[in-house]
């Protein structure tokens, strides 16, 4: 089960500018976070930043037991 929230708004999808400059944005920000989300992603905890046509979509991954792991795996 993830959780998700969802920023709307018309103007990411207005035109092929924008549509690129908050795919970039999406990118950037989660690079951005890599050093500081490592440890939190090595404890099964993880997110996720997108563009949609609808605007940014966060998300965070929930933290999985060991045996829901394995079960995985």
């Amino acid at each position: 089960m993830d959780c998700c929230d969802c920023a709307h708004s018309p103007l990411v999808y207005m035109d092929p500018l924008t549509t690129n400059l908050t795919h970039m944005f999406c990118e950037l920000y989660h690079d951005g976070l890599t050093e500081y989300t490592y440890a939190a992603e090595l404890a099964g905890l993880g997110y996720n930043i997108n563009n949609t046509i609808y605007g940014l979509n966060v998300g965070l991954i929930p933290v999985l037991t060991v045996s829901q792991r394995l079960r995985l795996a």
